[in-house]
């Protein structure tokens, strides 16, 4: 049986050097070698670009604990809110209230 393309989940048909910073990069996924024709660590940007990486290599391990760690102390705070009955509303995670006094011209719309 002969596929051509590369298989769905097979975007990286090899790994590349491409370093960025951290705050680029929104989540990551192991793209396997039984699967696929190589072991490569995907990372998607906050662009929507895929980054194919070396597994091994040790800007990947680190960028990979980074990501893990963000992560889990994001669920941290979400299971606290829950634990002490603080849910937030739509509103209070799209709305900051004004610490303005009214009248004041904002030193951003300068």
């Amino acid at each position: 049986f002969i596929v051509n393309g590369p298989m769905k989940g097979c975007e990286c048909l090899r790994w590349y050097g491409t370093k960025v910073n951290i705050s680029l990069i929104k989540s990551y996924t192991i793209q396997e070698e039984t699967k696929c024709s190589v072991r490569v660590i995907k990372f998607q940007t906050v662009q929507g670009k895929t980054i194919c990486s070396d597994p091994n290599n040790n800007w990947t391990k680190n960028t990979m604990k980074k990501l893990d760690l963000q992560k889990s102390a994001m669920v941290e705070r979400q299971n606290m809110r829950i634990k002490s009955g603080i849910a937030p509303t739509k509103s209070a995670l799209t709305h900051r209230p004004s610490t303005q006094k009214p009248g004041a011209v904002s030193a951003a719309m300068h």
